[in-house]
């Protein structure tokens, strides 16, 4: 049996030297190193895939059997609540930043805005609540959902994974979706991809970021959907004058600031 063994090994041993004859006359040394460094990473990636979401979470939804979503009546002369289900975020994120300016908008208008971080990787509630603060300027009340959200006249997903948490919410509140990308083509086609875009069969109503969304939804899906337009800021951006109105380049940002319209 050993001797078996020792053949085997040494046929292999062969085999591979003259691979690595040929790849060096064919290629040379660089080739090979490439090939070494390929086979380490490979050895050394997590084996575990990262998930996006709680696999707990995409288990417990349900969708054939959507949980009972009571609504609350708003009375004469109350504030309409909303709960936000978001990641966290560091500065500078444009999701989040599009976002949080609709919640500051609706603050400003008098709605009562409560926010609920998603955490799949443990991360400080704190830190981020901070962050939220100070780089976005936040001051609506901000939790964990995991210590489970108050009931609301609106209950707001603003990504694939948090749709899943407001999905299997327990909470009163009728559920929107905040959509501003079609997040299934983030991934390849696969199992993200397709838990991704389940979340549109979830029955929420969508509220996205320009109309070519809301088709989509609408026609793919059966979705609801609104949407509200692109922004511009105007005092940094602005038609030449003399092109045509509609054009295919890209705006392009206006650094003289004697330049205005």
């Amino acid at each position: 049996m050993a001797r078996s063994l020792l053949s085997s090994a040494q046929v292999q041993i062969a085999r591979r030297g003259r691979q690595l004859k040929n790849i060096w006359l064919a290629e040379g040394h660089r080739r090979i190193t490439e090939r070494v460094r390929t086979a380490a990473a490979t050895w050394m990636r997590p084996k575990r895939i990262a998930w996006p979401v709680l696999p707990e979470d995409v288990l417990a939804a349900d969708l054939t059997r959507p949980r009972p979503k009571s609504i609350s009546r708003v009375s004469s002369g109350d504030s309409i609540s909303i709960n936000w289900v978001t990641t966290p975020s560091g500065p500078g994120s444009g999701g989040h930043t599009t976002c949080f300016r609709i919640m500051k908008y609706l603050d400003k208008a008098g709605y009562d805005n409560r926010i609920y971080f998603y955490h799949i990787h443990g991360a400080d509630q704190k830190y981020f609540e901070d962050v939220a603060r100070e780089h976005y300027g936040l001051t609506c009340p901000i939790g964990d959902i995991r210590d489970g959200m108050r009931d609301a006249d609106a209950v707001v997903a603003t990504s694939w994974p948090t749709a899943y948490a407001a999905f299997n919410a327990a909470c009163a509140g009728k559920r929107f979706y905040f959509v501003q990308d079609f997040e299934p083509y983030f991934d390849p086609v696969g199992a993200f991809s397709v838990i991704a875009e389940n979340t549109y069969r979830m029955g929420f109503h969508a509220i996205t970021a320009g109309e070519w969304l809301t088709q989509k939804l609408s026609r793919e899906y059966g979705m609801r959907a609104d949407y509200f337009p692109f922004g511009c800021d105007t005092s940094h951006y602005r038609r030449v004058p003399g092109l045509p109105a509609f054009r295919s380049r890209i705006l392009r940002e206006n650094r003289n600031p004697q330049a205005r319209d």
